[in-house]
């Protein structure tokens, strides 16, 4: 369903910029021939009365093959095109320009080429690591885009503006940045960080399903010639996290107490993202000074104070769940999360009237989400309970913070089903 999704919005949203029809046209043949082979897939699942399990796995292969290849076309050739534009003077638009149709399509790619359970597919230590070589392919080839992006910078310095490799260097920092906490969070295999950044990409994608409406930054059209290409590495890590076999490689299990983990998480990215926001920001006013920028200088420089804010109240919200009394502990979270979503939200309102732009890390948006989120997961899932029924903030609190200091672990009394899981059984059972 998520690969039907994603593979149909890709049609509705922009695919590329530069008027290249050989690529629309390539992009929308593999986009039509993704869906029939989904469709086919899913008619022989259940009208034969003896499914053939290996036939439909093939044909989802080679349905999805060619929609991940015309990604990677596309990719590869902005990649060429942009070369020798890296330190000519600022085209007038990108030689191809990477739309969010582009991401969709690889993240549709990615999610309906792996087999079902249903087809008798069950991925085993192989599939795992192969999963896991991929991730860290993705990782390399962000790193290599970045390390591109930063050569295409220094070359503008000289060709079209100190102004815009400035901005364009503050861009790349934000879009790094997020790629390094999803990418690091998956190889590192740190649960928590995992589960949420997974959580966090998975809310950019669901928003960029709705670009053409709402315009996003964050999924704007972005060419090798102007700037860091990211989002298309992004959603391809998203892909790769939710596949079966790299989820099965992941040790989940989920606590009550984990509301507060995630909490915790959501700070400290807070803090982090809004710290490079506070860059972001510096670096527009000093541009503004030698380009025009809606706001000036004056703007920019109240917005950094604004996210230099976001990150003390973060910091502060941080820390008093870690080390506070639990009833305080708990209050002072909500009270910065409640921080958070006001001031973010009256960002918005300003950011959105003086410079036209809507919502995002630099102009309050990710401050109000997260505030938001940490807001209700410290308050709606009820706590612990005590041996009466009553709730025990108390305890909760307890396990909380005890939960890495050796205690038995929800796992290790779940039984060993990986024999079970490795049978093959007859479809459908009789």
């Amino acid at each position: 369903m998520l690969a039907l999704i994603c593979l149909t919005s890709a049609l509705t949203t922009t695919f590329t910029v530069a008027d290249n029809p050989v690529l629309d046209l390539l992009g929308r043949i593999s986009i039509g021939v993704a869906l029939v082979a989904l469709v086919a897939v899913h008619a022989l699942r259940w009208i034969p009365a003896a499914p053939p399990l290996r036939a439909i796995r093939t044909l989802r292969v080679a349905g999805m093959a060619p929609a991940l290849a015309i990604a990677l076309l596309v990719l590869g050739a902005d990649l060429v095109l942009s070369l020798p534009a890296l330190f000519a003077p600022l085209p007038d638009g990108p030689p191809v320009g990477i739309g969010v149709g582009v991401s969709l399509l690889l993240l549709g790619a990615i999610l309906g080429i792996e087999p079902r359970a249903h087809e008798g597919y069950l991925p085993q230590e192989r599939a795992r690591r192969a999963a896991r070589r991929l991730l860290l392919g993705v990782g390399i080839a962000a790193a290599a885009a970045l390390l591109l992006a930063l050569v295409m910078i220094v070359g503008r310095l000289f060709t079209t503006g100190w102004a815009f490799s400035l901005m364009t260097f503050a861009n790349t920092l934000i879009s790094a940045l997020l790629l390094a906490v999803v990418l690091a969070s998956a190889l590192r295999r740190e649960r928590s960080w995992y589960v949420f950044s997974t959580a966090v990409v998975a809310g950019l994608a669901i928003a960029a399903l709705a670009d053409n409406t709402l315009g996003l930054q964050f999924a704007a059209p972005i060419s090798v010639a102007r700037g860091f290409v990211y989002l298309p590495f992004l959603l391809a890590a998203l892909g790769l996290m939710i596949s079966r076999s790299f989820v099965r490689s992941m040790p989940l299990s989920f606590r009550r107490t984990d509301w507060l983990v995630y909490s915790v998480r959501a700070l400290e990215l807070s803090a982090l993202m809004h710290s490079a926001a506070v860059l972001w920001h510096l670096m527009g006013a000093l541009a503004a000074t030698s380009v025009p920028r809606p706001g000036g200088p004056v703007l920019h420089l109240a917005d950094a104070a604004v996210c230099a804010c976001f990150v003390v109240v973060s910091v502060f919200g941080r820390t008093a769940l870690l080390s506070r009394p639990a009833v305080s502990a708990r209050a002072s979270g909500v009270v910065a999360s409640l921080v958070l979503v006001v001031v973010g939200f009256l960002d918005v309102i300003v950011s959105s009237i003086a410079t036209a732009s809507g919502a995002g890390l630099v102009t309050g948006g990710v401050a109000l989400v997260l505030g938001i989120a940490t807001a209700l997961m410290l308050t709606v899932p009820a706590p612990v309970r005590d041996e009466f029924g009553a709730p025990d903030i108390t305890r909760m609190f307890a396990d909380f913070r005890a939960r890495d200091n050796g205690r038995v672990s929800l796992l290790d009394l779940v039984p060993d089903v990986s024999g079970a899981t490795a049978e093959r059984k007859i479809f459908p059972g009789r």
